[in-house]
């Protein structure tokens, strides 16, 4: 990440201008000393002084434009230094700023309070969805026991329930009510006084008989011959074979009626009297009780035929659309409907505390980001300063490099135009700086912050909430 000097802006300008170091950038930058050089005239004063014999060449020790050199030199160079011990300053201050041991110490106790203030809103949570499910829970728990009392009273032992078809079986059943409906119709249709509609009407009454018995009473009593008790299978045989022979009769006097209308037909076209309708029945019975499986025309067999299929079909499905076993398909289906609308409830309840639960470890994690960009930071800053540090001395050299060429090229012109008259002894003198100038200002971070510290105290933090969390959902929601 990127690091500006405290105080300034991104192109704001600085104070002073950058001569050899740019605290923006953190980079040396090359000083413009041969334009000064041009600008001073330094090579061209070398020979003016030099054709007047000056310095004279007994003259011992440094003065005019070899100190204006050596100031000029010497001030970029301090200017330099000072910029470098500016930057320095401002990067220590940035890194107390972010490591900050107090600071550290200050999350701890702020994880702390984090992980106490979420373990009270759990425990609010939980006593509150307690109030709320707790009757949804007894209710379920009570229909569970209730279910394996039932399976225990009757010796159900480890096998399961059979999934009843209810859906399906009504789908049927319906079904079967409207094909024999229609079937019966068309075979009563020409012998109906009414024509189709009394047909349809006669064939409701058919339909309801064969249909309806057979979906309530054969099928239950089909079931009681699954029982482990004796005396509710024996009733449920005598049921299934009592009414089974019943509906029998019923449908082969129906066909018997069916032939007795047909021979009653111009008299109960022509309007019908109370005696052609006793007719109908006295003669219907007559024959059935005489030959009962004698008719007079082929469609009274078929209509017979078409009644013991439908209650047989009726009866079939009647017995799938609940539990083979008798009384358990009411109380596993009242089983799964409180079941649902307890897990439902759980699943709201458990939802609301599995929020809670992730806030609080966002602000774990929050926490835990600031440090490490705090160890971060403070890595990034310390590289910054031991950069410009490790580079001061080399590039101070190179100031030493300036001033030795400054002063060569106003030796080498002086030399030049002395013709031969010997120059000072100093100008074969090299010049430096200032050893103060040349020392790095000083860089002594402290010890990189101890983030790990931090770290495996949240760890904790999260660990003990996990336990508690994890604890409330399996005492205050039981999964089932």
């Amino acid at each position: 990440m990127g690091w500006k000097p405290k105080g300034r802006s991104k192109g704001e300008p600085t104070a002073q201008p950058h001569v050899g170091f740019n605290p923006g950038t953190g980079g040396y930058i090359e000083p413009d000393y041969k334009d000064w050089a041009r600008d001073h005239a330094i090579e061209q004063r070398g020979r003016d002084e030099g054709l007047e014999k000056f310095p004279p060449s007994n003259q011992l020790t440094h003065d005019g434009t070899h100190v204006e050199i050596h100031s000029y030199v010497t001030e970029l160079a301090t200017t330099c230094r000072q910029e470098v011990a500016q930057y320095l300053g401002d990067l220590m201050a940035s890194i107390n700023a972010v490591h900050d041991e107090a600071g550290l110490e200050i999350l701890k106790g702020r994880a702390k309070q984090i992980a106490e203030d979420a373990k009270g809103d759990y425990d609010a949570q939980a006593a509150q969805d307690t109030a709320e499910i707790k009757p949804a829970l007894e209710q379920y728990r009570a229909q569970e026991a209730g279910l394996a009392e039932f399976r225990r009273a009757h010796a159900l032992g480890s096998r399961l329930a059979e999934d009843s078809k209810h859906v399906e079986s009504w789908l049927w059943i319906v079904a079967i009510m409207m094909a024999e409906s229609l079937f019966n119709g068309f075979m009563l249709v020409d012998v109906s006084p009414s024509g189709l509609i009394g047909a349809l009407s006669m064939t409701v009454i058919i339909t309801a008989v064969n249909v309806l018995t057979g979906v309530f009473f054969i099928a239950e009593g089909w079931r009681n011959t699954n029982s482990v008790r004796g005396s509710t299978r024996a009733r449920g045989y005598g049921q299934v074979m009592v009414l089974a022979l019943l509906l029998i009769a019923f449908n082969i006097l129906v066909a018997h009626g069916r032939d007795a209308m047909q021979i009653l037909e111009a008299e109960l076209r022509g309007g019908g009297t109370l005696n052609a309708l006793t007719g109908v029945s006295q003669n219907a019975w007559a024959q059935f009780l005489e030959a009962p499986f004698t008719f007079e025309s082929f469609k009274a067999p078929l209509l017979m035929v078409a009644g013991f299929v439908c209650f047989l079909l009726a009866s079939w499905k009647g017995y799938e659309r609940d539990d083979w076993y008798p009384g358990y398909g009411a109380i596993s289906r009242m089983t799964a409907e409180v079941r649902e609308d307890y897990q439902t409830r759980r699943e709201e309840a458990t939802e609301a505390l599995r929020d809670r639960h992730n806030e609080s470890g966002k602000a774990l994690d929050d926490l835990l980001n600031e440090a490490q960009w705090k160890r971060d930071e403070y890595q990034t800053l310390c590289d910054l300063g031991r950069n410009a540090c490790k580079d001061y001395p080399l590039h101070m050299e190179r100031y030493n490099g300036y001033l030795t060429e400054l002063l060569q090229m106003y030796r080498d012109a002086n030399i030049k135009a002395r013709q031969g008259e010997p120059a000072p002894e100093y100008f074969g003198e090299r010049m430096a700086l200032d050893g103060k100038i040349l020392a790095a200002p000083e860089f002594d971070p402290p010890p990189r912050p101890d983030v790990a510290k931090l770290a495996r105290e949240i760890g904790e933090q999260r660990t003990t909430l996990q336990a508690h969390y994890d604890n409330l959902v399996a005492t205050t929601y039981p999964p089932r």
